[in-house]
């Protein structure tokens, strides 16, 4: 990604010129204006021509969908991957109707896609514009130094997170102990604010004894879990994707750990925050093993987002670890989700293992036609 861009759309098109086109809209041939419009200098196009994907700046030709939208609100929805809004989607001459109704849909794989692809790839570049973004001052500017402190115990995380950039701003550097580990966990820096916690801890005489001591990654998750879960977290995506974004970047060795938070809370974004995380860490570069555990593990979810729009990455991962993968794959050709039953029956097909071969034959009756039709290809002489 140029780092010569500012922060924003104009970033992170670029990055998107090199992102491969979601499945769940190759064949589809669609221009789509984008227009910013609180930036009426910034207008792209998006241009898909069955397997081609271009990335263009300024005037396109004519459009067949316009999509609308403030820079802050679709970078929000590229950033944390939360809810359906941040863009409005219309035909060149008005709403969508009719026959247009698909073009909506498609047009919203491709930004979950987008989305998807971007918190794999860039997450770097989407959490300098996190923090960098304009922030509500909260009545800071007119407190002193001590209340400014006394703030960052706020009962309110907005107020928590314009007490610190106030401190930080005057140069305030936190002595050990819980302001430490206030200022930074409010400041978002996750590895500053668990290190200041451990060192309370200890001096408080709180820590573990070395007998039942956890692993430091286990701690990490244990940290990092229990902010997740915290009330005023549920209401701030940005904050849930930095603490995200945390889990992602203690690696392989962090998927069990992660996995044992998920039935310790009934909050269902805290949830699928972790189950992201999982599905974040066994999508990217390294060993194959957290992907054949991504499988094992179940539960629909975590499967389902295995195979969600963007993680052609993972199959091809899936397929590259050939008869180790085999018997967890055959186990989710039965999962509830659609989606997992099809991009298991086309991994299974690639790799093709006779082993399958049975499996594969039951989805000749499955419900959904999509299914029935990945499963036939599987099975076909010419699938690998």
């Amino acid at each position: 990604m140029a780092s010569n861009v500012a922060p924003g759309i104009p970033r992170i098109m670029e990055a998107l010129k090199s992102m491969p086109l979601p499945e769940k809209v190759r064949g589809w041939n669609q221009v789509i204006s984008v227009e910013i419009t609180d930036r009426p200098d910034l207008r792209y196009g998006w241009i898909i021509d069955g397997d081609r994907w271009h990335v263009t700046t300024g005037q396109t030709m004519r459009s067949t969908i316009r999509l609308l939208a403030k820079e802050d609100n679709l970078m929000n929805r590229l950033a944390t991957g939360s809810g359906v809004d941040g863009y409005s989607v219309e035909g060149p001459v008005g709403s969508l109707g009719g026959g247009g109704v698909m073009s909506a849909v498609k047009c919203l794989h491709l930004v979950d896609g987008m989305a998807a692809y971007l918190r794999t790839f860039h997450q770097p570049a989407l959490q300098e514009w996190l923090l960098q973004r304009p922030r509500k001052k909260h009545g800071v500017d007119a407190m002193s130094r001590e209340q400014l402190v006394s703030a960052l115990g706020s009962g309110d995380l907005e107020t928590r997170k314009a007490a610190a950039d106030a401190l930080g701003d005057q140069g305030w550097a936190p002595p050990a102990g819980k302001d430490a580990e206030s200022y930074w966990a409010a400041k978002w820096d996750w590895s500053k604010a668990r290190a200041a916690a451990a060192e309370s801890a200890v001096a408080s005489g709180a820590g573990v004894s070395a007998q039942a001591a956890p692993s430091e990654v286990g701690l990490a998750v244990e940290y990092l879990a229990g902010h997740l879960r915290a009330k005023d977290v549920h209401r701030s995506p940005a904050v849930r994707q930095s603490l995200v974004h945390a889990l992602v970047e203690l690696g392989p060795p962090a998927v069990a750990e992660i996995y044992s938070q998920l039935g310790q809370s009934s909050n269902k974004s805290c949830t699928g925050d972790l189950v992201e995380a999982i599905n974040l860490i066994c999508s990217g570069p390294g060993p194959v093993e957290p992907r054949i555990k991504l499988l094992a593990y179940g539960g629909g979810g975590l499967t389902h987002l295995a195979f969600r729009p963007g993680q052609a990455g993972l199959k091809s991962a899936l397929v590259a670890a050939g008869p180790a993968v085999v018997d967890p794959l055959i186990a989710s050709l039965h999962d509830e989700n659609v989606n997992v039953r099809q991009g298991v029956a086309e991994v299974l097909g690639r790799i093709g293992d006779p082993r399958a071969a049975a499996a594969l034959a039951e989805l000749a009756n499955d419900p959904d036609s999509a299914v029935r039709k990945a499963a036939a290809q599987a099975q076909a002489p010419q699938a690998t």
